[in-house]
């Protein structure tokens, strides 16, 4: 299932409960597994990536009862490389992994851009409450500090903006304010010399994606141009990304990762697996729709 529009889509997780679930019996078939010399991946790629992420908790927390061992840290010694990355992945919530790839894009020298961009622009106002809070528990951090610390400029004002968690997500549609923003973002950006960089900032990122839509679409009437041509023009780097991301098809933004990369495991491994792990069908359908490529062929290739 997803929320049509032409910006702003939401897409739907794939991956459903798997019906015969018995933690306990789970549990004890990945301990099996992990017993003795060697691991049993197969049995380990079978339970886990059959289960949904509430069951995966469930088997977590049983294993640490069974046990007296996390599960995690099981899976961390017993697994490598790729398969490493993209079962442990699958292991945490989606908030514990988001609040995970956050810490790592700004830990150390340098800041990657790149995550910060993928995780803010697409998280509900809910998703990014209960990251922050995650990010709090796990490093002792607040999350909206290190972003001011890490990030500069425009791109900071708009990481910042998204990080408080309050962006519209109402599916109400106000024509006469989508005018109004409309002629603002024309003021702002093609009308003029130079650019307001806040007005685009303001707009884009606060929005839901059903008011976003008739805002370009208003434009579009006023300008000539659509507002993906007009953002290239008016920014580059990191905001000129993060805006187009605000405002533009997600999914199609993550196939168009795969379709033009290197294309080898370790990127599949960490744009497909951990990071869309319940986008997968949907990845597949629109790789093949939009690119004339078979994905599974390709990751098997």
């Amino acid at each position: 299932m997803q929320q049509s529009g032409q910006y702003g889509k939401m897409y739907y997780g794939t991956v459903r409960p798997f019906l015969d679930f018995h933690p306990d019996q789970d549990a004890e078939a990945l301990h099996k597994a992990m017993k003795g010399l060697g691991c049993n991946d197969k049995a380990v790629v079978d339970i886990i990536c059959r289960r949904n992420n509430a069951q995966r908790q469930q088997i977590r927390n049983t294993f640490k009862s069974f046990f007296g061992k996390d599960l995690l840290e099981s899976l961390k010694n017993e697994l490598h490389g790729d398969l490493e990355d993209a079962i442990l992945a699958l292991m945490l919530t989606p908030a514990e992994y988001d609040a995970v790839e956050l810490f790592r894009s700004m830990d150390g020298i340098g800041t990657n851009e790149l995550v910060l961009i993928e995780i803010l622009t697409t998280r509900t106002n809910s998703q990014i409450i209960e990251i922050k809070q995650k990010y709090r528990e796990m490093y002792g951090k607040d999350l909206e500090k290190c972003l001011r610390s890490e990030t500069s400029g425009h791109f900071r004002q708009l990481l910042v903006a998204l990080s408080v968690a309050a962006r519209d997500e109402s599916t109400t549609v106000d024509p006469v304010r989508a005018a109004a923003d409309a002629q603002a973002l024309y003021a702002a950006g093609a009308k003029r010399l130079g650019t307001e960089e806040s007005v685009f900032i303001r707009i884009i990122g606060s929005q839901n994606p059903y008011q976003l839509n008739a805002v370009f679409a208003e434009y579009q009437k006023i300008c000539g141009k659509s507002i993906e041509y007009s953002i290239k023009q008016e920014f580059s780097g990191d905001i000129e990304l993060a805006l187009l991301t605000l405002g533009l098809d997600f999914l199609l933004i993550i196939v168009s990762k795969i379709v033009y990369s290197s294309f080898g495991y370790g990127f599949v491994t960490k744009v497909v697996s951990p990071k869309s792990c319940n986008l997968h069908s949907s990845i597949l359908w629109s790789v093949t729709i939009n690119y004339d490529q078979n994905l599974n062929s390709r990751i098997l290739d």
